[in-house]
């Protein structure tokens, strides 16, 4: 054979498989948009650049991944590391769910808005969407992640856009309905299948009740204040604060959702953060000093208030269902600062031990010094437990990075 046919051959061999190549990726790629309002909110099917939505290394693909054959998944779970960094890529907000006797978790990523999932018993992280929206900045969700409240700004307008999303697992899509632009804060009800929350109405804030997709709204609140902090704590109470300040006195009230009736909790509390038990009967505060901050906890049937052994903020705690029992990721050491301001500003930022703490007893047992483990300081935020309460999901606020640790071993 000739020279120059063999330089032909090669030639036309290497077109082929570029020609094979750029055909699978075409017919891999789905066709999926966010539904949308007169053109609103339609963004390209693009894929992540990342694979497996920014896993930590060694991590895997994720794809179709299973626990060993043969072993249950608690045995799966044991053989893994307690303390995981799920991914490295920014999250906006994940969810702990039990499916089958196993628990998973799905987050949303910040940068492209694809929803992903992860076995506890097993590396590796399963795409689930491939809908893209840019730059999602918040996402709350529902008791088993099907649906979401996906909050972003649009790039064209600078509208914070708020997506009501179900998850289409047959079409790897996302789709729902839009919210009113104008919401200012979301919170989730305890079973975790409705939404509550803010928004200006006239020279008011109204604060209304919903579905996730915005279905079969309620309005059950008025105020002539606009700066409010919400959760849900029980079922036909939501917890309504001031917005927190090192200079100022912070208020908390109770909403009866179906008398609509507003009730004084605390008052006068500087710098007040405040996270109500899911029985209603404790709260968990914080409360500004002049170089930094307590934590506290006020029982409603007395008004007692007893400061708890360990500092940290209650964004920082998650209650356990026995309104007992609270998971708190604690500062090792707490820099002189205006609190929490400091904090929300990126001033000052934290690292991280995990605490277990018995508010009948006030005993506190040490459950991880997680940078010790992770070798990389932690500042934990958003913490959540799974329905079994065998793992504690939280996001670094360093970089927006998913961790989990495995409570039970």
């Amino acid at each position: 054979m000739s020279k120059k046919t063999l330089t032909i051959l090669i030639v036309v061999a290497t077109v082929v498989i570029i020609g094979l190549f750029v055909a699978a990726f075409l017919l891999s790629r789905g066709k999926s948009v966010v539904p949308g309002e007169g053109g609103e909110g339609f963004f390209g099917d693009f894929f992540p650049t990342e694979g497996g939505g920014g896993q930590a290394p060694g991590a895997g693909t994720g794809i179709g991944t299973t626990s060993k054959q043969g072993i249950s998944g608690k045995e799966a779970s044991a053989l893994l590391p307690a303390l995981r960094q799920i991914t490295t890529a920014p999250i906006a907000g994940a969810v702990a769910f039990s499916r089958n006797g196993k628990t998973y978790i799905r987050y949303i990523e910040k940068r492209t808005g694809n929803v992903y999932e992860a076995d506890t018993a097993s590396y590796g992280n399963n795409r689930i969407t491939n809908t893209t929206i840019p730059g999602v900045a918040e996402a709350f969700w529902n008791h088993d992640g099907s649906q979401m409240v996906i909050r972003y700004i649009d790039k064209d307008t600078g509208a914070i856009k708020n997506f009501g999303a179900k998850i289409n697992e047959l079409k790897n899509t996302l789709e729902g309905a839009f919210l009113p632009d104008s919401i200012r804060e979301i919170a989730v009800s305890p079973d975790a299948d409705k939404i509550f929350y803010t928004l200006p109405f006239q020279t008011d804030t109204a604060g209304a009740s919903a579905n996730f997709d915005g279905t079969k709204t309620l309005n059950i609140f008025n105020s002539p204040f606009s700066e409010w902090r919400v959760s849900w704590p029980l079922s036909k109470t939501i917890a309504l604060a001031t917005k927190s300040s090192f200079a100022a006195s912070g208020y908390l009230y109770f909403l009866n959702t179906q008398t609509e009736a507003l009730n004084s909790v605390l008052s006068g509390v500087r710098g007040l953060l405040a996270l109500p038990s899911p029985d209603g009967k404790y709260v968990l505060y914080s409360e500004s000093t002049e170089d930094g901050f307590i934590l506290n906890l006020f029982t409603r049937g007395n008004k007692a208030v007893t400061e708890l052994p360990t500092s940290t903020l209650p964004e920082k705690c998650v209650w356990a269902k026995d309104s007992i029992t609270l998971y708190c990721a604690a500062p090792l050491i707490i820099p002189m600062g205006k609190y929490p301001d400091a904090w929300y500003q990126g001033i000052v930022s934290f690292s991280d031990d995990i605490w277990k703490i018995n508010t009948e007893t006030g005993f506190i047992d040490l459950v991880m010094q997680l940078e010790d483990e992770a070798r990389v300081p932690i500042d934990a935020l958003n913490p959540a437990l799974s329905p079994d309460e065998d793992y504690l999901i939280f996001i670094n606020k360093k970089d927006s990075s998913l961790w989990s640790l495995r409570l039970a071993f």
